[in-house]
C-alpha cells in the first residue's frame, strides 16, 4: 500500500469509533471512485488492525479490482462490476449502505446525462427501499454542487441553493437536489438515513487527465511544464482532502445526530 494512503488510513482509524461496525455489513456503491476506494480500504485496514470482522461489498460500473486489487482475495471483501441503473438488486442483506455512485467530473456526466439523473435518483429510491426492507443505515453522498451559486463559502446547510434547472450541470445538481428529497421521504418513515454533502475532494488517486481544476492543475505541472490561469483566480471554493473526507463520511454515518451535514 501507498505509505501516504497508508498513512491516511491509519488517521481515519484513529478518529473513527468503527466498533458500531463489528461483525456488520457494508456495501458501498461507486467502489472505483475517490471516495469509494478509501473508504473500503480504511475497512479493510480497520479489520487487519482490529479484528472487526466488518463484511465490505464494492460496487462499480468498471472492474473494482482496477483500484482495489491488493484487497481483492481477502476473505471479508467482495467486489461486483455492475450497472447499478440496469440492476440494483443484491442477493445479500446489508447492515449499512454507503451511496457513492456517481458520474461527479462535468465531463463524464455532461457525457451520460440521463445515466447522471438516474443514479442520484432511480437507484438512490431502490437502494433506500432495500435499507427500509432490512433496517439498515444509508448514507447519501451529495454534493456542495446543490448550492449553486452560493452567496457565501464555505456555505452553511440552511442555504437553499440557487440553481437552474436546465444549465449544462444541472443533471448533476438536480439529481442530487432530488436524491436528498428522495432520502428526506425514506427518513419520515423511519429509515435511518444522513446526507452529506462533499465539497471538492482531492488527494491521492487523482488522475492527471481529470478535467477538474486539481487534476488539470497537475497535468500542467507535471506533462506541459506550465502552469496557465485561464481567470483572475479570484473565484473561491471549498475544497476538501480525502484522508478528512473519509473520517467525516463515516462519522455521519456511525455517529451523526442531523440528517444533513456539509462536509
Amino acid at each position: 500500500m501507498n505509505s501516504i494512503i497508508e498513512g491516511d488510513l491509519l488517521r481515519v482509524l484513529e478518529r473513527v469509533e468503527l466498533e458500531k461496525l463489528l461483525n456488520k455489513s457494508i456495501l458501498v456503491t461507486g467502489s472505483n471512485g475517490l471516495i469509494g476506494t478509501y473508504i473500503i480500504m480504511a475497512l479493510y485496514l480497520a479489520n487487519k488492525k482490529h479484528n472487526l470482522n466488518i463484511r465490505v461489498i464494492g460496487v462499480s460500473k468498471n472492474d473494482p479490482n482496477d483500484t482495489l486489487s491488493e484487497i481483492r482475495d481477502d476473505k471479508n471483501i467482495t467486489l461486483y462490476k455492475k450497472n447499478l441503473v440496469d440492476d440494483s438488486e443484491f442477493d445479500e442483506k446489508f447492515d449499512y449502505i454507503i451511496h457513492a455512485a456517481t458520474y461527479a467530473q462535468p465531463v463524464k456526466f455532461l457525457e451520460n446525462k440521463l445515466e447522471t439523473i438516474k443514479l442520484n435518483t432511480v437507484v438512490t429510491e431502490k437502494l433506500l427501499d432495500t435499507c427500509k426492507k432490512n433496517n439498515s443505515s444509508f448514507l447519501f453522498i451529495s454534493s456542495s454542487e446543490i448550492y449553486g451559486h452560493a452567496e457565501k463559502i464555505p456555505t452553511p446547510e440552511t442555504y437553499n441553493g440557487n440553481c437552474s434547472t436546465t444549465y449544462d450541470r444541472a443533471p448533476y445538481t438536480e439529481s442530487k437536489r432530488l436524491g436528498e428529497t428522495i432520502c428526506s421521504v425514506f427518513k419520515e418513515v423511519g429509515v435511518d438515513v444522513k446526507v452529506a454533502r462533499g465539497s471538492s475532494v482531492y488527494g491521492p488517486g487523482i488522475s492527471i487527465y481529470d478535467k477538474r481544476v486539481i487534476g488539470n492543475f497537475l497535468n500542467k505541472a507535471l506533462i506541459k511544464k506550465s502552469i496557465d490561469l485561464l481567470d483572475s483566480g479570484r473565484q473561491e471554493r471549498a475544497w476538501l482532502y480525502i484522508g478528512d473526507c473519509v473520517v467525516m463520511m463515516l462519522n455521519i454515518l456511525l455517529h451523526g445526530k442531523s440528517f444533513i451535514y456539509n462536509v
